[in-house]
């Protein structure tokens, strides 16, 4: 079975979406009025000034003049094809050259054939994608003189933002205690005023004007809940004593709680954004001089195509890159199948979502004395002591679709009074099966995941009832316990929040993998990071999935939760490296990686193949702020190899103007080309056929001690041949670079799985690239 089509069962809302809204409708076809993203030739270095523009930069009139500096023949040529001038969104002057408009086909049409129409980026659909994490990755109170939060004075002055569905502006989590006033780059504003914002929030807009077809002006306010979660995750305030009612209790924080937040509303309350609006987002946040931006966000899979082109975030990324700007963004939530990516772009840090070790654990105990480990978010406190009845309603069998809703809606009480049913994870609303279970006189549940992709550390659905999630493999043995007794009982014990769970952390099953579609040659995702089960801030009118009672905090899984972690680690890396480039704070964060959970073996996958997980999977690994904050060496991309990139994968220079506009245009014949493999990034992806030999070519930067002697060791499996030349890195002085060379050669049987790594160790670092091979028959 495909496992998105049971996503629903995930908490599928949190990994936003970005969408195309048509705005209104004539008819259908040609008429139907649609968001194009028009381009224009560079030569016409003009722009048309918007209301939203207007309004949000509180534009003086010299500088009103200067954006309405457009020639007559210009503005003539426009008004005959767009007799509407408020169907003009948005005007883009720094991401790209051109504006958003909603226009018919036929309209669109007539545009291309104006002398100064440089092409158009089509409607693209989008979809949106805490107490325990910070200590787990280790990032210890600041009164430890040796942590990270010390080091970068918890993120202090650095400048993330967010764009999502908005922000939540009076929760404790984005109270500004001891913190400093904005640094003097800040050029944004916040819409909520000064009595909500604060040296905390220092900007919030909304950019929903293609979303919601109206230009209006409101405050940013979160209605959904997705955009509070994830601030609070990349840089929220300490909150002491927060929970779920009474679950994962104690300090909540963001990774980078000194930092400052600035939020650009670009998702409506149903978590779905137009590209239109994220592509002036981005551009709203370079020119406000925000320093990390974090997407949870990604492309709708109904798209056409993976044009990397016509993707609305890897545009704006770009040019956010080229301005030194760290662009986070969620790899998506349609694993455990593989080539599943989102956002899998190499000037983008794609993250993944591991597991944790904590878990809300309920241990279910059968008659004939077998305990099974369970979990429940919401635990039962006074639970009945004793043996129940536990029987189930007719299972068959345990994979596919098979009686997935027997347990769904009203029950016969005469049938289920008194006892403890198992039943499978339907996803029935949480609110309205509590009330049927608990109107039939039902003790509890035992929900058992009905497919084997599925982990305890996925699903993120809490009951007002008492209940317990056991995988399918535990499920099957209760299942068998009932059929082969007369008299089949159980009980649960709740234990609360257990800490140190063994084997974590893994990866999430429904973290998406790779390989990448439009890069192959580049492992992605790059980092895996926090994302099942996370605790993070909701907007207190926010209705919890149990019995509608306000929360300040609620528990979300997904990549779009891992993301915000990696943003508010970067912001930290920022702090201590402020004239890092984006790449090297990539390279920083994948190098000291961890590949080992916290049993010391091999991470693993959390899907329904057992084992340690996949390159595809775990890119670099598991994300370690500590290591990364000092990382030895760095792998240093520069704007004009991307550039060299895109040419070399075939681009023309018309589809290069669209990342370079309105910088002068691009001729890739004279740009050097750059394959994949080659591109200077801290991952290895290697091609092979038999007999085949290809050299790979890195070079190092040295951001540690100046004199320095690193010893090359590179690890591949049986039947490939790999040497680095040379194998000794000797460095004299800090930001001096050297270059390797590595040899790879299919010679025999191979070995799996078809992983490897090449490690640089000095007395103090240990720099690890992953390799991954792909043997070509």
């Amino acid at each position: 079975m495909e496992f998105r089509k049971y996503q629903f069962l995930l908490f599928a809302f949190t990994f936003l979406v970005l969408s195309q809204v048509s705005g209104a409708t004539k008819d259908n076809g040609k008429d139907q009025l649609k968001t194009y993203i028009v381009l224009v030739h560079d030569t016409i270095n003009h722009v048309i000034p918007t209301t939203a523009d207007q309004n949000l930069y509180n534009i003086t009139n010299k500088a009103k003049h200067k954006l309405q500096h457009l020639t007559e023949l210009y503005v003539s040529l426009l008004s005959e094809v767009i007799p509407d001038r408020s169907r003009i969104i948005y005007t883009y002057k720094r991401v790209i050259n051109g504006f958003a408009a909603q226009l018919t086909m036929q309209e669109l049409e007539e545009l291309s054939k104006q002398e100064w129409f440089a092409g158009t980026l089509p409607p693209k659909k989008y979809k949106i994608t805490t107490t325990h994490t910070p200590a787990f990755l280790g990032l210890r109170p600041p009164i430890d003189p040796q942590g990270v939060w010390n080091t970068t004075n918890l993120g202090e002055g650095i400048i993330i933002g967010v764009i999502d569905t908005g922000i939540t502006p009076d929760h404790p989590s984005f109270i500004d205690d001891h913190l400093p006033i904005p640094p003097t780059k800040w050029r944004g504003h916040c819409d909520f005023g000064t009595s909500l914002c604060n040296n905390k929030l220092i900007g919030a807009i909304r950019v929903l004007n293609a979303t919601q077809g109206e230009h209006v002006h409101y405050p940013p306010t979160d209605k959904h809940g997705h955009g509070t979660h994830v601030s609070s995750t990349t840089a929220g305030a300490f909150v002491k004593g927060a929970g779920v009612y009474g679950s994962a209790v104690g300090t909540a924080s963001g990774m980078a709680p000194h930092a400052h937040l600035a939020i650009y509303q670009a998702c409506n309350e149903n978590g779905y954004c137009d590209g239109a609006d994220v592509l002036k987002a981005i551009e709203y946040a370079l020119d406000d001089g925000v320093d990390v931006l974090s997407l949870s966000l990604g492309l709708y899979e109904d798209n056409d195509g993976r044009h990397v082109y016509e993707d609305h975030i890897a545009v704006g990324a770009f040019k956010a890159t080229l301005n030194s700007l760290v662009v986070s963004c969620a790899a998506g939530n349609d694993g455990p199948g593989f080539g599943t990516l989102n956002n899998d772009i190499p000037w983008i840090l794609t993250v993944g979502a591991s597991t944790t070790d904590r878990r809300e654990l309920v241990v279910v105990e059968l008659g004939d004395g077998t305990k099974f480990d369970g979990k429940a978010l919401l635990q039962t406190k006074n639970w009945a002591k004793g043996m129940f009845p536990l029987a189930h309603l007719g299972i068959k069998e345990f994979n596919g679709y098979t009686n997935l809703r027997q347990c769904t809606g009203k029950m016969d009480r005469r049938k289920v009074s008194g006892k403890i049913l198992l039943c499978p994870f339907d996803g029935e609303d949480p609110i309205q099966k509590a009330q049927n279970m608990r109107a039939a006189g039902v003790r509890g549940v035992i929900f058992f995941l009905f497919l084997p992709s599925l982990g305890l550390d996925d699903v993120s659905v809490q009951y007002d009832f008492p209940y317990a999630e056991v995988l399918l493999t535990d499920g099957t043995k209760i299942l068998n316990y009932i059929n082969s007794s007369k008299n089949a009982t159980a009980t649960f014990s709740f234990r609360g929040t257990v800490m140190n769970k063994p084997h974590s952390p893994s990866l999430a099953a429904f973290s998406s993998r790779g390989p990448s579609l439009p890069f192959p040659g580049i492992l992605k995702p790059d980092i895996v990071g926090p994302g099942s089960s996370i605790l993070g801030a909701v907007p207190p009118t926010y209705i919890d999935r149990t019995n509608r009672k306000s929360l300040l905090f609620d528990f979300m899984s997904g990549t779009s939760m891992a993301t915000p972690h990696l943003s508010g680690i970067a912001a930290l890396i920022k702090k201590a490296h402020p004239k890092w480039s984006p790449a090297a704070i990539k390279s920083a964060i994948m190098t000291t990686a961890r590949i080992v959970d916290n049993n010391g073996d091999l991470i693993t996958d959390g899907g329904p193949i057992p084992g340690p997980a996949d390159l595809n999977g775990i890119g670099a690994g598991q994300v370690d702020p500590t290591r990364a904050i000092d990382p030895g060496l760095v792998y240093d991309i520069k704007g004009n190899e991307y550039i060299g990139l895109l040419c070399g994968m075939g681009l023309t220079d018309s589809q290069i103007r669209i990342f370079v506009s309105p910088s002068p245009p691009v001729s890739c014949s004279k740009v050097t080309k750059i394959s994949q493999e080659q591109l200077n990034y801290p991952s290895i992806t290697v091609s092979l056929k038999p007999n085949s030999t290809v050299v790979i070519t890195r070079t190092v930067t040295n951001v540690g001690i100046a004199a320095s002697i690193y010893r090359a060791k590179i690890n591949v499996p049986r039947g490939i041949s790999a040497i680095v030349k040379p194998t000794l890195l000797r460095f004299n002085a800090k930001y001096e670079k050297i270059t390797y060379t590595v040899t790879f050669k299919w010679t025999g049987l191979v070995s799996y799985p078809l992983r490897g790594q090449l490690v640089l160790l000095s007395r103090k670092h240990v720099v690890r690239s992953p390799i991954s091979l792909v043997l070509l028959s």
